[in-house]
Parts: C-alpha cells; structure tokens; sequence
C-alpha cells in the first residue's frame, strides 16, 4: 500500500472517533492497525489482555487497552521523509528557569543521600503544522529502529510517539528488556561518553539486574555488553538483559521493572516521592508503558519521545536523568534535543 492510501485510511478512522491504534516495531515493514468499531472503554489490571495496551505512568492505574479483535496490516515501500519540521513551538525563559531550578534542587536532595538519580520531566505546548495522520506517517519514516505508534480514543484520548526503549518483550521461551540511559546527539562514531554518561547506564544497569533477582536466580539473567543504540538523531547507553520464562505472571515482572530508572530514578520509591513533590506534572501516559500483547508474544516499550493532540494544539514531554554529576544547564538542553524526535 502506498503512503498516500494509507494516510486516508487512518484520516478515516480519526474522523470516525471510534478507538484505534497504529504501529510499527522497531525495524519492522508492518505498520498494524487494531481498531473497535465503537468507543467502549476496556481496561486491564493484570495485563492479562490480548490487544494493544496504553499504560500510564502511575503503576496503580487501571491500564486501557484495544482488543486484537479487528486488525489490518499494511506493507509500506519505504522512502526517506525530507519534510520540515511538523509542530511548533516556542519557550519563554522562565520555563527554563523553573526547569533548571528543580534540577538544582534534585543535586541538593543527592547531595544529602536521599537519591542517587532523579528523572525530572517537563511539558511543552506546541502548534501542529500537519494532520494528526501525517505526523504518524512522519515519524515512522524517520525513526525506523524505534516503536512508532498513534493510539485513538475518545474516552482516553489522543497519543503519538517513536519509543527507543523497550520495557519487556518475548517469545514462547524467553523475555529481554533493556537498560537505557544517557543521551547525544549523533556526532562521532563510535560515541564518545563522559564519564559522568557511563556512571548513569551503570546505576541503571544495577537497578535493573536487582528487579529481575527478585524473580530469577542470578545465573538466569544473560547481560549483554554495554553499546551505543541510535534513535534518530540522538544516541543512547544501552545494556540488553534476556532471562527465561518462568512461573511470575507477566505483570509481576512488569510490576518490577516500571516505571524504570529511564523514567523514575534509583531508589525508586525515594525517587517517586520526589517526583510526586517537585515535579509540578501530570505526566498521564508519558513515561508509561504500551505495546501489543498476543497469545504468541508480547511487546511492551516505555511511552517516551510522545506527544498528547489537543483540537487545536499539541503538549510534548521531555525529560532527563539527574545524578551528582549534573550540570543543570545542559539537562534543559537534554531535553531541548529531545522535544526534536516529535516535533521535526
């Protein structure tokens, strides 16, 4: 199917208003499509659901999901996307400011012992210079080793992205995850990381390892090495973690893991009280988690790099990981890099 078939056919379903997902896995030629033909609601606390599932970041929430039950798959011939940028947006100052001064405030509280890293995320309104169906079509051009999605419905609303980080995936004998911190632009190749980058992936490395060992046994857990994972225009510290499938139910394990220390921070109850307290966000489905669950697998990726569609605007979410090491003023413009993945 052409791009241009495609595109009307997804226009189609968002003037229906009927719920809706479309997405695409990481190097995959597949764009898939679940679809209801009304706008009920359904929800899962056990992720014990055979659909497209759209978590938020609160673990206690009850998860929303598109059941499989109507689905398309459309092959796309690939080409380059060389449009300019697809929303706009500006800052004032003071936002910047107000960003800088919680991420000096999270260094005094590491400083004092009470964390070890802090991920503070912000919001940011912007105008869309394109059909909600063309800014999908945009990022899964661009972003082909990502998970691109658009999730449709009128009761939960509207949300797009292309997520580098995978939460949890598997087959009929095992599960991977990946721990991902530290972020820059494509420059050198290889990369070169401060040591301050490689300090944070290895605090989140522990921290994921330590989630696992409270289901599996130390010599069950296969780390790989640490490599640099491209996502765009940014690059990432990437260590991938794969252990079998026992008997902990797939949301124990999910239970774990999330939110992670990409989206949370270490310790993660330390680091969500000050979250709760400082942050000023409702961060709604950004840094949560979504993907397409099904008998044979499952393929779960933390809602990063998102935006959420308004009638007439877009509210973009950013963030980035704090640690003692953080210097407050390249954070904000860790986050100015990042607003680039959706907005062009």
């Amino acid at each position: 199917m052409s791009y241009n078939a495609l595109r009307e056919y997804l226009k189609k379903r968002i003037n229906e208003n009927n719920a809706f997902v479309a997405f695409r896995l990481p190097e995959d030629s597949i764009i898939q499509l679940y679809y209801q033909e009304d706008k009920t609601l359904h929800t899962s606390s056990d992720l014990n659901a055979t659909g497209f599932v759209m978590a938020p970041f609160d673990p206690i929430a009850a998860i929303p999901f598109i059941p499989n039950t109507h689905s398309k798959r459309f092959a796309i011939s690939k080409k380059k996307n060389s449009s300019p940028q697809n929303i706009s947006y500006s800052e004032k100052e003071e936002e910047r400011d107000a960003y800088i001064n919680k991420v000096e405030e999270a260094k005094k509280e590491i400083a004092l012992g009470k964390f070890q890293k802090v991920v503070l995320t912000r919001s940011v309104a912007g105008i869309p210079l394109k059909p909600l169906e063309e800014l999908f079509l945009s990022l899964e051009q661009n972003y082909p080793r990502a998970m691109v999605y658009l999730f449709v419905h009128p009761k939960v609303g509207v949300w797009l992205g292309a997520s580098p980080e995978q939460l949890i995936s598997s087959n009929a004998e095992k599960y991977t995850t990946m721990a991902l911190a530290a972020t820059q632009l494509v420059q050198t190749s290889p990369p070169k990381w401060t040591e301050k980058e490689q300090i944070e992936q290895e605090l989140v490395v522990h921290q994921i390892e330590k989630d696992l060992l409270q289901h599996y046994a130390q010599s069950e857990i296969e780390k790989g090495e640490t490599h640099s994972r491209q996502a765009g225009h940014l690059v990432h510290l990437c260590t991938n973690f794969t252990f079998p499938k026992n008997q902990s139910p797939l949301s124990e394990i999910v239970k774990s893991l999330h939110p992670t220390p990409a989206v949370g921070g270490i310790p993660k109850k330390e680091a969500m009280t000050f979250i709760g307290k400082k942050e000023g966000l409702d961060r709604s489905f950004y840094t949560g988690f979504f993907g397409p669950i099904t008998n044979d697998s499952t393929q779960l990726f933390v809602n990063l790099r998102c935006a959420q569609w308004f009638s007439e605007k877009v509210l973009l979410y950013v963030g980035a990981g704090i640690t003692k090491d953080s210097d407050p003023q390249n954070e904000w413009e860790e986050t100015q890099r990042k607003l680039k993945t959706v907005s062009g």
